[in-house]
């Protein structure tokens, strides 16, 4: 059974920045991000539970993606995945922490 995957606001609408970003680049290439995202969200559900940082005493794990350079930070909090952003990996690291 996959998890229910919400995102945080901030989080998606980075997401749907950088599908347009690219989408405007080439044609195709923000549907590509998105497809990519969504399989990283079905794949997050399944990943083992072992934390990768905590951030103000919650577990949160990172998922990069292979084609594109973003970062999904997410918590399991039950059933439920929270993705608390989609970063860029050479931008502004660790300014979603503030989130959780």
């Amino acid at each position: 059974m996959s998890a229910r995957v919400r995102f945080h606001e901030a989080a998606r609408d980075e997401y749907l920045a950088a599908a347009t970003r690219y989408e405007d680049a080439r044609p195709g290439l923000g549907v590509d991000l998105q497809a990519e995202v969504d399989d990283y969200k079905a794949a997050a559900g399944m990943l083992p539970g072992s934390p990768t940082t905590s951030v103000q005493g919650h577990d949160i794990r990172k998922l990069p993606l292979s084609r594109f350079p973003y970062v999904l930070h997410f918590e399991r909090r039950g059933d439920e995945l929270i993705v608390w952003a989609v970063a860029h990996t050479r931008r502004r690291p660790g300014y979603w922490q503030r989130r959780r």
